[in-house]
């Protein structure tokens, strides 16, 4: 323990603890600051403000009473208190030192009364009169937040306290709290780590101890730092080292490893792991001791070690399921999982189940499940799961009756069901649609339309999509060829069916009629005549001629254009020219002129021609 005088241990002095002081009440200005201030009154006699200045005097008619904070809890060693005279002054004073508590011993004269919370004790240290008033050392040191001065006696108004001082100790290593009591035990770090008031350890346990305190081992399960590592399997359950873990007493059966953390591995058991495992279930751990199997044997295994395989025919848990009669070749499946080691037969799906008890799937057949039925099962049936066959045929399309897996499509120029339909007039010979029949976008051929193609234009059309229309024009009202247009009969009068068939055309300009064989007549001006009737325009005929057609000469005694004009007097009665008009062998006496129209006046003749004007 230091020594009382090094005043470096003087709690007040060397504020190393914020320390306060209280007083019940104060006289004039001797507050409870003066008791801690350092200085100390030399003389007895001085006046009562030089008092002030040095003492705290506490006033109070019941119980006059001061107190110190130490502001946390300290070891104190020594208490030192220093009165105004060195009398009686302390023959009624109580000192309490208390870590919080206020249950305090009062008995006659000078005492010093401690309550230490930590170990629930109550303690009262005589106190000694000295020339200082009190000076009290207290050994074993003790723990104190607060120290209490009051009288005992309740009609003592006055207590006059000069100063106090109070010296701390630190425990020696391995010791800390009230009175030095509580020893250290398992601090990292060694004692040094100890706090020397509350035992705590301030870097926390060493290895293999926890606590606050750092009492207490790690339970049997566990070692290490905080003891938060799990122990392994040592022999009998015994506890593994508190540091590293190890197993000083060697392992439990079946387990292996300086900490016995390792099981056997699942082949093997008992001592050192040294016995081999069979076949148990799941890969499950035979039991460490005998090797027997708790929960059983693996598929195709059985008897108590599960070293044994199925019979032929039988494989799986228990060996209890039979082998599927459909692996290929009649071999026998696999004696542990049921496997076609070499396949299924046809119809049986080797992928998706290796135990060939599952048909292909819809729409799948044949050997492996590997080829897919053919979309064209009619109705949407599926095929046969071992030979693909459609059983009801095929869709339209298809031919079953050369192919009854209804893949092979009909042959060109067939469609439908059965492929029993020819298709139509498809365009350029194109192939139609082999479950429609409809024709490819190029369309039909003249004189067919419809989607496939067989169906003929409607009377008075023809040719490519049926779009044009018969002429108007084909002999007796009669239709044109729905293919070509063409007028079978031939051509109403007007229209030469010589030239164009389709009767379109008309006569060539100066012809008319049926077949546009006759010759138009003699229009005037060169018109021409109507192509279908031979009539002459609105302008008539050439001189010479009449008649609608103009195919008439005029009649003799008339000439000019329809023949609208009469002849002269032609010699001897002669017919003139029906063009002209002209008399061409002359004219009768009495009268000239080309036409013989002009007389030549003769008073003993008279004719009774009418003279016109032409000459």
């Amino acid at each position: 323990m230091n020594s009382i005088d090094n005043e470096d241990k003087n709690i007040i002095e060397t504020g190393y603890t914020n320390v306060t002081a209280l007083i019940s009440n104060k006289y004039e200005t001797c507050d409870a600051s003066r008791s801690i201030d350092g200085k100390i009154l030399l003389d007895a006699s001085s006046n009562n403000t030089v008092l002030c200045q040095r003492c705290s005097v506490a006033i109070d008619q019941g119980q006059p009473w001061l107190q110190l904070d130490l502001y946390e809890v300290t070891a104190v060693a020594y208490i030192r208190v220093y009165g105004r005279d060195k009398g009686s002054q302390f023959d009624n004073v109580v000192l309490a030192i208390h870590n919080g508590e206020t249950n305090n011993l009062q008995s006659n004269g000078l005492q010093v009364s401690i309550t230490n919370a930590l170990v629930g004790s109550n303690v009262v240290i005589p106190g000694n009169i000295s020339v200082l008033g009190l000076d009290q050392q207290l050994n074993p040191p003790r723990l104190a937040r607060y120290i209490n001065i009051t009288t005992i006696s309740r009609t003592q108004e006055y207590m006059t306290l000069c100063e106090v001082k109070l010296f701390e100790t630190d425990c020696a290593n391995g010791t800390y709290g009230d009175k030095c009591a509580g020893n250290c035990k398992h601090c990292k770090g060694g004692f040094a780590q100890c706090d020397n008031i509350y035992g705590t350890c301030n870097m926390g346990c060493e290895t293999g101890y926890v606590g606050l305190l750092c009492l207490h081992s790690c339970n049997t399960s566990s070692y290490g730092e905080n003891c938060t590592e799990r122990c392994g399997n040592c022999l009998n359950s015994s506890r593994c080292d508190l540091k590293n873990g190890s197993c000083p007493m060697g392992c439990s059966p079946g387990y292996r490893g300086v900490y016995c953390k390792q099981s056997c591995n699942t082949s093997s058991y008992g001592e050192n792991c040294t016995k081999r495992c069979w076949n148990c279930l799941n890969g499950s751990r035979c039991d460490l001791k005998n090797g027997r199997c708790p929960g059983g044997c693996s598929p195709g295994y059985h008897g108590v070690y599960c070293n044994q395989t199925c019979t032929a025919g039988k494989y799986g848990l228990g060996c209890q399921n039979s082998c599927s009669e459909n692996c290929r070749n009649n071999d026998t499946c696999n004696f542990i999982n049921g496997v076609c080691s070499n396949g299924c037969v046809a119809g049986f799906d080797f992928s998706t189940d290796n135990t060939c008890r599952q048909a292909c799937t819809t729409g799948e057949y044949g050997l492996g499940c590997q080829n897919s039925c053919s979309e064209n099962c009619r109705n949407n049936e599926t095929c046969n799961f071992i030979n693909g066959v459609c059983a009801n045929g095929c869709v339209a399309g298809f031919d079953f009756s050369t192919d009854d897996t209804c893949r092979l499509a009909c042959a060109d120029g067939y469609y439908g069901q059965g492929c029993s339909i020819h298709c139509g007039y498809c365009s350029s010979g194109a192939i139609c649609d082999k479950v429609s029949g409809d024709c490819p976008s190029g369309g039909c051929e003249p004189g067919y339309n419809g989607l496939k193609c067989d169906q003929a234009c409607a009377t008075g059309k023809y040719g490519l999509r049926c779009q044009n229309s018969c002429s108007e024009n084909c002999r007796n009202n009669e239709t044109c060829n729905f293919i070509n247009g063409v007028c079978a009969n031939g051509c109403v009068a007007g229209f030469d069916f010589s030239t164009d068939d389709t009767c379109r055309l008309a006569c060539a300009d100066g012809n008319y009629g049926e077949g546009c064989s006759t010759h138009c007549g003699n229009c005037s001006s060169g018109a021409l005549c109507d192509k279908v009737s031979g009539n002459c325009p609105s302008g008539g005929c050439k001189p010479g001629y009449k008649g609608l057609k103009c195919d008439q000469d005029c009649e003799n005694g008339w000439f000019g254009e329809n023949c609208n004009m009469t002849c002269g007097f032609c010699k001897n009665g002669a017919v003139c020219d029906k063009v002209s008009g002209n008399c061409t062998n002359g004219c009768d006496k009495g009268h000239t002129g080309q036409r013989c129209k002009s007389v030549n006046y003769i008073p003993t003749e008279r004719h009774d021609h009418n003279v016109n004007d032409g000459q």
